[in-house]
Order: C-alpha cells, then structure tokens, then sequence
C-alpha cells in the first residue's frame, strides 16, 4: 500500500493528512493568521510560509515526509482541463504561480506537492482540479449568442461523493448518473453522468442559491439597472 501526504492549501488555513492506503492516519489544520497573510503581496508569495509550517507540522507529529510515496494536493486556478488524477508537471506548476483561471489559495496546491515531492525525490499529483470542464455543449447554452455558461464549482468534493455513492451501492462512478450537492461557503450542484460532470449550477457565477459567501441567482433586471 502506499503512503500519501495530502495539502489542502485554503484562504485562512491548510489542511494536511497521511494516508496509509486507504486508511487516514492523520490529518491536522494549520489556521493562519490574518496578520501573517496580510504580508504577502501575491498568494504564490505565501509559497515559502506554507512550505515551513507544513514542515514543522509534519516534524511535530513525527511524521518524515521522506517516508511518503507521493504528495498529492487540491489544485485551483488553472485552465479547462477533463476531471481525474494528474501527475504535476512544469507547465501546471508554472500555471499554479499565475492562475490563468482564478486566483485563490488553491493554486499553491500543485506548486506545495511538487516542491516537497522534489524535495525527498517522489511524485507530485493533483485530483479532479477546480478548473474541470466536462459540459455538454447544451449546458453552455444561454439565450445570449455572445455569451455562454462555464463551468465552476466543487468538482473535487462532488466527484468523491459520487464514487462513495457508487462503490455502497456496488457500481463505479462511470456505471451512474447522480445529481450531486456541494454545500459550503458556496453551493453548487452538478449533474454527474457516467463520470463525466456535464452541468453543474454554482452560486459563485450568479446561479443557483444564496450562500454563505455567494449571492446566488439575483433579478438580473435589476442587476443591470443597478450598474448603469
């Protein structure tokens, strides 16, 4: 079995977990303070910082990161790309420093996994990144020709939910169709068919239900008469 060392860099905190296979063997949150944040410029300038207290944390539990397999880590920020496991590679890690496609904590992910896989001569991987796009060109579809929909949501916590559903229910995620809910600090809902997420609704593009951190749909009338 292997050993995977999980990064789940966020924007007041990372996450960090050992598996040992299947078996979660450790997992700890590390919050940052506002304060401490608030001295990097740019998010990529946070990359030494989490590096050090990711590395302290792990000494402290007396876990070597040598002992790893593999880093595996959340990936945002980067261009439209299939849903599944990637291998980091210059080009990701190049596109996790700009973030062609959001500019969020998330986007240190690739570069985290990487730095400490080179570090102790291991691989770095990335799983199902936020920048999925697997829609049908239905769901693109809006009632303006100059404009089309995209997708953006939670497809990492979607698509694992999916293949949890499918593996108690005796199938695999390509065998099923689901209609899956993400509800956090924004809600999004996709429609999953045979392992393909082919529409997803997400309140962060002004669909979809008000959240927490999203306004949601809004009487887009109104919105127009409000900008001008």
């Amino acid at each position: 079995m292997k050993k995977i060392i999980v990064l789940n860099p966020g924007s007041t905190s990372t996450k960090v977990a050992v598996y040992d296979g299947p078996e979660r063997v450790f997992q700890q949150n590390i919050d940052h303070p506002a304060s401490e944040l608030a001295k990097y410029e740019q998010i990529v300038d946070q990359l030494p910082y989490r590096k050090q207290v990711i590395g302290e944390l792990l000494e402290g539990a007396g876990i070597d990161p040598a002992s790893a397999d593999a880093f595996s880590a959340i990936c945002t920020g980067l261009l439209p790309m299939e849903g599944g496991v990637f291998e980091v590679n210059d080009t990701m890690y190049e596109h996790g420093k700009i973030g062609p496609g959001s500019k969020h904590p998330g986007n240190l992910g690739p570069l985290l996994a990487k730095d400490f896989a080179d570090t102790y001569g291991r691989r770095a991987f990335v799983v199902d990144p936020s920048s999925l796009d697997e829609f049908t060109e239905e769901a693109r579809m809006t009632g303006f020709v100059e404009l089309l929909r995209t997708p953006r949501g939670h497809p990492l916590n979607q698509r694992a939910v999916a293949r949890r559903y499918a593996a108690d229910h005796h199938t695999t995620y390509d065998q099923v169709n689901l209609v899956v809910a993400h509800l956090g600090g924004g809600i999004s809902v996709g429609a999953h068919e045979k392992g393909k997420m082919v529409d997803n609704v997400d309140s962060s593009r002004g669909e979809g239900r008000m959240a927490p951190t999203r306004s949601g749909t809004a009487p887009l009338a109104d919105v127009i008469e409000m900008c001008f």
